[in-house]
């Protein structure tokens, strides 16, 4: 891409040539007119030269052939020659023979030619004097030279050549000292006010002093960056509210859904609890058989046992998320996921795959309920597998990019690429080869108390928890399942600092 001047070296640029072209074009005007006078001059001179000689050449005269080299010898004649009125020669010098070049003076009988030059070329090179014969009277023809002349003028064109530039350096520094004085300073001191106010200092001003347009532009330069200022603080505050509000809209929603919760709990744990009632009842009445009651103390345990859970997964779901959680990276969490499940009694029999992108962005969250939720995950893959096949985990970073459309411009303003917004994302993939969801329970599986399992296997609140605790982080959790060939889950976070504009309007996905 071609880079772009500044102004500064634009407007020097057109000083110095217009200094130049116009201090150039006088100096050739002025070249041209003492070419023409000095040439004026010395045709008048070479008439002269030649009306003497024919004075001196008339019939009366005698002695003419010494007093006509006596004006040769005083004069810069070059060649000469003299005829009768039959064409005889009577005096050569030199080999002239006839005039030549474009006839510049007709003056009572004198023709005076210029061998070449001309309003381009310049001074020419030769004159040629002819005195046309008159009656009784000889004809002659001489030449005169413009050396002189043409030395003369290389002089002045030196002398112009030398205050043409004088002067153009002269117009230019002195016309660049009141650009930067007038223009150039305080464009520059705008340009570093507008990047000290996008660097954040937006209480940054300009000074208004100068003159008119420039004032009246520092002018309008603080009246925006005032509206700016004022803009932003109200956007920022308009921010905090709106944090603020939200933060108060998910507490409200768990809140909500705590309610929801806390009625679903007190039916799931009314079941074993008045199974324990039952079971204490029978106890106080007296077991002879110590293996019925041994039966029945192990049947209370397993209900206290479910009930012990159903409680913890509230206080998990009622807590709500840390904040100024620091970066967490993905594939340590998971790594120690699987540390910890590697020994349970489900995991025996699998064989789990890991596809662990290095060098991963790392994500804001709570890093222990990120554990829980991966951990929630694993076993619900191993229980659909009944505790044998495959497990496959893959992590990697995604790329999102959206066009933000232009607004309406106006006829003859600059057409710019419209601007793109760009999030990136790290996403984790557990796939089982278990045995799938059915269709119609694929969009129900979240829904807390749901549950697929069999009866006293699972509370139904896992999937729930772990899609809140995703939600609560700014993530989303997706599910993909075929039944009998297995299920799919997708965690997708938000990177560390990963918001910037610009780019291309595409996407992007980078895997291990």
């Amino acid at each position: 891409m071609k880079r772009m001047r500044s102004i500064h070296s634009q407007i020097v640029g057109a000083i110095t040539l217009i200094a130049v072209a116009g201090i150039g074009f006088i100096g050739l005007f002025s070249i041209k007119m003492i070419e023409k006078n000095a040439i004026l001059n010395k045709v008048e001179d070479a008439s002269f030269v030649a009306r003497l000689i024919r004075h001196q050449t008339r019939p009366s005269a005698s002695s003419f052939p010494a007093k006509v080299l006596d004006i040769v010898k005083e004069t810069d004649i070059r060649d000469l020659l003299i005829t009768d009125a039959t064409g005889r020669v009577l005096l050569k010098d030199g080999s002239v023979e006839r005039p030549r070049g474009r006839l510049m003076l007709v003056d009572e009988g004198v023709k005076v030619y210029m061998e070449g030059g001309g309003i381009l070329m310049g001074v020419g090179e030769m004159l040629y004097v002819e005195v046309a014969p008159a009656r009784g009277t000889k004809r002659v023809l001489f030449t005169m030279p413009l050396t002189a002349i043409k030395k003369e003028v290389k002089r002045t064109w030196w002398f112009l050549l030398f205050y043409i530039v004088l002067d153009a350096v002269i117009i230019t520094v002195v016309g660049v000292y009141f650009l930067r004085r007038i223009v150039v300073d305080p464009l520059k001191r705008l340009e570093a006010a507008a990047t000290r106010i996008a660097g954040g200092r937006l209480e940054e001003r300009v000074n208004t002093e100068g003159v008119e347009e420039v004032k009246a532009l520092a002018t309008s330069f603080n009246t925006m960056a005032e509206r700016i200022e004022e803009e932003i603080r109200r956007l920022n505050r308009v921010n905090r509210e709106l944090a603020t509000t939200q933060e108060e809209l998910l507490r409200t929603r768990t809140l909500a859904s705590l309610g929801r919760l806390a009625a679903g709990i007190a039916h799931e744990v009314g079941n074993p609890l008045g199974a324990v009632q039952g079971y204490l009842d029978i106890l106080k009445k007296g077991v002879d058989n110590p293996e019925e009651r041994q039966e029945i103390l192990e049947r209370t345990i397993r209900e206290i046992e479910r009930i012990d859970s159903l409680i913890k997964d509230f206080l998990s779901l009622s807590r709500p998320p840390a904040k100024n959680n620091p970066p967490v990276d993905v594939n340590t969490v998971l790594e120690d996921a699987l540390s910890f499940l590697k020994h349970h009694r489900e995991f025996k029999d699998i064989e789990v795959n890991c596809r662990l992108k290095q060098g991963l962005s790392r994500v804001i969250i709570d890093e222990s309920r990120l554990r829980q939720v991966f951990i929630n995950l694993l076993l619900n893959a191993a229980e659909s597998m009944n505790g044998s096949g495959t497990v496959e985990i893959t992590t990697g970073e995604r790329i999102e990019r959206h066009t933000r459309p232009l607004g309406s411009r106006r006829k003859g303003d600059p057409v710019f690429l419209p601007d793109t917004e760009e999030r990136r994302f790290v996403y984790i993939s557990i796939r089982d080869s278990g045995c799938g969801i059915d269709r119609e329970d694929v969009d129900r599986i979240f829904e807390p108390f749901f549950t697929t399992k069999e009866c006293g296997k699972g509370t139904g609140l896992g999937l729930f928890i772990a899609r809140d605790i995703i939600k609560a982080h700014g993530g989303d959790i997706t599910v993909e399942s075929v039944k009998g060939e297995g299920t799919t889950f997708t965690i997708h976070l938000p990177a560390e600092g990963k918001h910037t504009t610009g780019g291309k309007p595409d996407s992007e996905d980078t895997r291990g």
